[in-house]
C-alpha cells in the first residue's frame, strides 16, 4: 500500500460482512475523454461523481464484448468467468443522469433548473440484465476504485428474489467533508419502470443506444416524473404550509375522497420537468424535440395514466410562484408554460372522476424518491 494511502470501511452489513477501500479513490480513465467518444454533449457538468460512474458503465457496456481481451485476470477474479460477454450491452439512463445528459439547463450553474445528482439509475433488458450486473462488479478494478460496484449478502438475495427482473448492486455515491467514499444501491430496473404507474422501455432498449444518447429519450423522462401521485390525511395540510409545498396539491379534491389530500410531484421533479420542456420543443420526435403524439399514444392506452401526467402537469401551469421562487425568469416561464399547454391539448382529456387511488399504492414512497433523483 501507498504510504499516503489507507483503507477505510466503505460498508458493513449486520451479519459482519466489511467492505473496505483504499482512498484516495482512483479512477484510470478519462470520463471527459469517454463522454468525446460517446458523442454526447460538452455542456454536461462532471463535477458529480454518479455522472462520471454513469459514463463509465455505458462506455464499458458497449465495449463489453472486447474487455476479456484486455482485462482477463480481473474479469475472472471478480466474477469466475472467462469474459463478461460476446456483445456490446445496452444499458439506458433515466432519472437525474438523463436529464444532464438532455437539457443544458440542469448543468448550468446559478440556473433555476439546475440541481445535485446524488446517483444512477439504469435500466436494460431483462436478457441482458444479469450479465450488466456482472460488468459492473468489474468496473473498480478495470478502471479505478472511483468506480467500484459491489454486492453484499442482502442484495443477492434481494436480487434473487426478483427472478431476473431487477437487480440491486451497491456504489459509491459521493465523498463526504472529509474526504471519504459514501456509498449507495443501486437497482438495475429491466425493461419497464414500475412506480405509481408503469412505462414499457422496451422500444428504447431495442434500437441503437446512441438513439437517445444513452437515455430512456425524453417521452420517457418526462412521463417518469409526472407519474408521482399519493394521497395523505388532511392533517397534513398545515405542514404543507408550513414547509412552503402547498403548491403540491392536485386539483381533484372535488371529487376525490374528502378526508383526504392527493399530492403530485416534488420540486425536484417539477425542475427536471421544466428544464426538459425550457430546452426542447414539442415536435415530431427528431433533432431533441419532444414527440407529443407519442406521448399522447401511450397515454389514450392507459387511462390512469393519463389522469396522474394531466394533473402534474396542470399542477406546473398554477403555480407560476413556484418557478420564480427557484429563480426562473419570465421568458422562460412563458416557454415553458406554452409547451404545457401544447401537451395537454396533444394529450386526450380525462373526465375520470375516481374518489379512491388510480395509481399503484404498494410501492413505497421511499423506493420512488430513490427513482427520481
Amino acid at each position: 500500500m501507498n504510504p499516503k494511502t489507507r483503507k477505510v470501511r466503505l460498508c458493513e452489513e449486520l451479519g459482519g460482512t466489511i467492505i473496505e477501500i483504499e482512498v484516495p479513490l482512483v479512477s484510470r480513465v478519462d470520463p471527459a475523454e469517454i463522454l468525446k467518444e460517446l458523442n454526447l454533449p460538452d455542456y454536461i457538468n462532471l463535477d458529480y461523481l454518479p455522472m462520471k460512474r454513469a459514463l463509465v458503465s455505458i462506455w464499458a457496456a458497449k465495449h463489453a464484448g472486447q474487455l476479456h481481451l484486455e482485462f482477463p485476470n480481473v474479469i475472472k477474479g471478480c466474477i469466475g468467468k472467462s469474459k463478461i460477454s460476446n456483445e456490446s450491452l445496452n444499458i439506458l439512463l433515466f432519472g437525474g443522469g438523463a436529464f444532464k445528459i438532455h437539457c443544458p439547463s440542469t448543468n448550468v450553474e446559478g440556473s433555476a433548473f439546475n440541481r445535485v445528482m446524488k446517483d444512477v439509475d439504469l435500466i436494460c433488458s431483462k436478457k441482458q440484465g444479469a450479465t450488466v450486473k456482472n460488468l459492473l462488479l468489474c468496473l473498480g478494478e478495470m478502471y479505478g476504485s472511483m468506480y467500484t460496484h459491489f454486492m453484499l449478502l442482502s442484495d443477492k438475495v434481494f436480487s434473487a428474489m426478483r427472478r431476473g427482473e431487477r437487480w440491486r448492486v451497491r456504489a459509491i455515491d459521493s465523498i463526504d467533508g472529509e474526504g471519504l467514499p459514501v456509498a449507495g444501491y443501486m437497482d438495475i430496473l429491466t425493461e419497464e419502470i414500475n412506480m405509481r404507474h408503469k412505462i414499457d422501455v422496451r422500444p428504447e432498449l431495442s434500437q441503437p443506444p446512441e438513439k437517445t444518447l444513452y437515455t430512456i429519450g425524453l417521452e420517457n423522462m418526462l412521463l417518469t416524473k409526472c407519474q408521482f401521485i399519493e394521497d395523505h390525511p388532511r392533517s397534513v395540510l398545515e405542514q404543507l404550509e408550513q414547509e412552503g409545498l402547498k403548491h403540491r396539491i392536485l386539483s381533484c379534491n372535488s371529487h376525490y375522497d374528502h378526508n383526504k389530500i392527493v399530492i403530485g410531484m416534488e420540486d425536484k421533479d417539477i425542475k427536471d420537468v421544466c428544464a426538459e420542456l425550457l430546452d426542447h420543443p414539442i415536435g415530431e420526435g427528431g433533432n431533441e424535440e419532444i414527440n407529443g403524439k407519442r406521448i399522447a399514444k401511450i397515454l389514450e392506452k392507459d387511462k390512469k395514466f393519463r389522469k396522474t401526467v394531466r394533473l402534474n402537469l396542470e399542477m406546473i401551469l398554477n403555480n407560476e410562484g413556484v418557478l420564480k421562487k427557484f429563480g426562473a425568469k419570465n421568458k422562460e416561464i412563458n416557454t415553458i408554460f406554452s409547451r404545457v399547454e401544447e401537451l395537454l391539448r396533444i394529450i386526450p382529456e380525462s373526465p375520470e372522476k375516481w374518489s379512491k387511488p388510480w395509481w399503484n399504492t404498494e410501492v413505497s414512497n421511499v423506493e420512488i424518491a430513490k427513482f427520481e433523483d
